[in-house]
């Protein structure tokens, strides 16, 4: 609780999210990495938007993209074989 309570200091000081996640029990593991896809996503197109290379057209219209971050089967099937990876039956 005291180095959770220190991290969330510390990230606030630097202007960053504070994520508690754990890799014991997957909470928040997921939604962490699409954070960081979306974060990523949304400062290359920020990037692409305000390089001076770009269009004047395409950076008055504010073409608006959106992601989809969806599992593949591969991932689910990897996933479930996991699951069991650390039982103590």
């Amino acid at each position: 609780a005291k180095i959770e309570q220190t991290a969330r200091i510390v990230a606030k000081r630097v202007n960053a999210e504070f994520w508690s996640l754990s890799s014991l029990t997957g909470s928040n593991v997921e939604e962490f990495f699409k954070r960081i896809a979306c974060v990523t996503y949304q400062t290359l197109i920020r990037q692409q938007l305000n390089s001076p290379n770009t269009s004047t057209d395409r950076v008055k219209t504010k073409t608006q993209l959106a992601v989809s971050l969806v599992p593949t089967n591969d991932y689910i099937s990897k996933q479930t074989s996991k699951d069991n990876c650390c039982s103590t039956v």
